[in-house]
């Protein structure tokens, strides 16, 4: 597993911007330390996420500075990250030969 990412984490108001934890915290986390593998963040119930994804218009594209597009980008590229980590050891487990997976 790549990592997890703790998806309607919290809820962001449009309006004032206030964060609430309505399901909790923590739970993301504490699974991932549980399955030892990475947390790759937080993404928040945002109204303009839903809105987004309905016109095609991504949250990082119409509000990168907001919270819920700040979340995104961090997940992204956290997720880049142990992408290449699992690159890496495959190759380095193959002794330098880049393994090749057949997809059907």
């Amino acid at each position: 597993a790549i990592g997890i990412v703790e998806n309607m984490s919290y809820y962001a108001c449009p309006n004032c911007h206030h964060e609430a934890d309505i399901f909790g915290h923590g739970g993301g986390e504490r699974l991932a330390t549980q399955l030892d593998v990475p947390f790759l963040g937080r993404l928040p119930i945002y109204q303009p996420i839903r809105e987004g994804g309905d016109t095609g218009v991504p949250i990082v594209i119409s509000e990168p500075g907001s919270v819920a597009g700040r979340a995104f980008m961090v997940v992204a590229e956290r997720t880049a990250a142990q992408v290449s980590i699992a690159a890496f050891k495959a190759i380095e487990a193959n002794k330098g030969k880049i393994p090749l997976i057949q997809v059907r």
